[in-house]
């Protein structure tokens, strides 16, 4: 049915119209039952008009992967789930005379950065830490995880100081010999709360440890997405959404659009290779990038469903919002399609 408009369906759920509009309805052939027979599709004019609906009943299920935040203005439950998207502090070392394009700078600028602290409060705890590069819900990355939740200072400090930089007892901001600050623009985009406050947690993060960085907002994606594309912005607040995988090709092969600032050396890009190509490559991997780091790992974003109250048991996954809806239960006296 490769040409079929609409064909069969492998899952719970089978897309189809009615006199109403679009429906979702059981599959027959799937191994589990759904306590739901019939789902309406609902569209929506936007963000007033789906608190209005989930408030009034008239929306039982809201799913989004993106950066919303209902919270205060809902009367319905709330089920989180991981994603893998991850958010990251982006590096662009301009040329090689750039203080960036030294791994133990930006190893420093790592140790000095609080993922927990980013989790926690840029992302209202909607959010889980990175400890590595890949995914820690991947399997193995337990074990082969590198990064820290909290700063460490002290070693932040030690690797500056061990590249010719002093800190100025007045300012507090270390500079070089020639009395040059070590300072940088961080750019992120405005258009997201969690990424402006993400910035302001790491700007003053990075300050505390003794760098100097200036907060730049664009509120204009396109133009976010060139000055970061045209090496304009020494640091970044980016993100990016990985295949389960973890194929990471959007930082190291050449082309992905997270390919800029610092190159990976051929010893970085070969464990990257062996990881891909088998599973037990992936601690020697993890390793490989935080002798370099060139970017910073932050968090991995989660995902979230709003539902009815009248619903319980609700576990979705990235892969599967009705995940195990064989075992939700709904209160029969409000049950609504």
């Amino acid at each position: 049915e490769t040409g079929a408009a609409s064909p069969t369906s492998s899952g719970r759920y089978s897309v189809g119209q009615d006199d109403k509009g679009t429906i979702l309805t059981a599959n027959p052939d799937f191994a589990q039952k759904t306590a739901l027979p019939t789902i309406r599709l609902v569209e929506l004019s936007g963000y007033d008009a789906l608190v209005s609906g989930l408030n009034i009943g008239a929306i039982s299920l809201f799913s989004s992967e993106q950066e919303s935040d209902l919270a205060g203005s809902i009367i319905c439950n709330t089920a989180y789930f991981n994603l893998n998207n991850l958010v990251f502090l982006g590096i662009q070392a301009v040329g090689e005379s750039s203080p960036l394009a030294q791994p133990a700078l930006r190893q420093a600028i790592n140790l000095a950065v609080s993922r927990r602290q980013i989790a926690d409060k840029a992302y209202y705890s909607r959010a889980y830490v990175a400890t590595g590069v890949v995914n820690p819900r991947f399997p193995g990355e337990a074990a082969a995880a590198t990064l820290a939740e909290e700063t460490d200072l002290d070693a932040a400090r030690a690797l500056i100081e061990s590249l010719g930089y002093a800190r100025d007892a007045a300012s507090g901001y270390y500079q070089d010999a020639a009395g040059k600050r070590l300072s940088f623009t961080l750019l992120c985009y405005s258009g997201s709360s969690f990424k402006r406050y993400a910035a302001t947690l790491v700007a003053g993060q990075l300050e505390e440890c003794g760098i100097e960085v200036t907060v730049q907002e664009d509120g204009d994606f396109a133009s976010y997405h060139d000055k970061i594309a045209s090496g304009q912005a020494p640091l970044y607040i980016g993100e990016v959404k990985l295949y389960n995988n973890m194929d990471m090709d959007v930082f190291f092969a050449d082309g992905g659009d997270a390919h800029t600032g610092v190159s990976a050396s051929e010893t970085l890009l070969a464990a990257y290779d062996a990881m891909k190509a088998d599973i037990s490559g992936l601690a020697a991997f993890e390793a490989a990038f935080a002798a370099e780091m060139p970017f910073v790992p932050l968090v991995y974003k989660n995902g979230v469903a709003t539902y009815s109250k009248d619903f319980s048991g609700l576990s979705p996954t990235v892969s599967d919002i009705f995940y195990q809806f064989e075992r939700l239960t709904i209160d029969s006296t409000t049950q609504k399609e």
